[in-house]
């Protein structure tokens, strides 16, 4: 994650551990921060899944995610069972929220 001004970048870290992979084409998806919140009430079950308009999460059957932007995103990150899991923790936990100075109407 990335809070940059009005905007929050999702990435997927395992993109950078391969040394073949070109920096400048890493798949990024920007999301309003306006819609953060939202995003980060459905990802901790808090809101229905569907309920934000920024990204498509999708949860698979082995416990993994995808999410892509809405309507249609150019790329989809994936997220394995345990990156899933630990990235759900440090929603319910507070570590993803918007830092004090990018809180929409801050």
């Amino acid at each position: 994650m990335k809070f940059d001004g009005d905007r929050v970048a999702i990435r997927d870290s395992k993109y950078r551990r391969d040394p073949s992979n070109d920096l400048l084409l890493e798949p990024i998806i920007s999301v309003p921060a306006v819609d953060w919140p939202v995003v980060l009430a459905e990802v901790a079950g808090r809101a229905p899944a569907g309920s934000n308009r920024a990204i498509k999460v999708a949860r698979h059957p082995d416990g993994g995610a995808s999410i892509r932007v809405m309507p249609v995103g150019e790329f989809t990150l994936s997220y394995t069972a345990s990156e899933w899991d630990a990235f759900v923790a440090g929603v319910r936990n507070g570590e993803f929220d918007l830092p004090t100075k990018a809180q929409p109407g801050a």
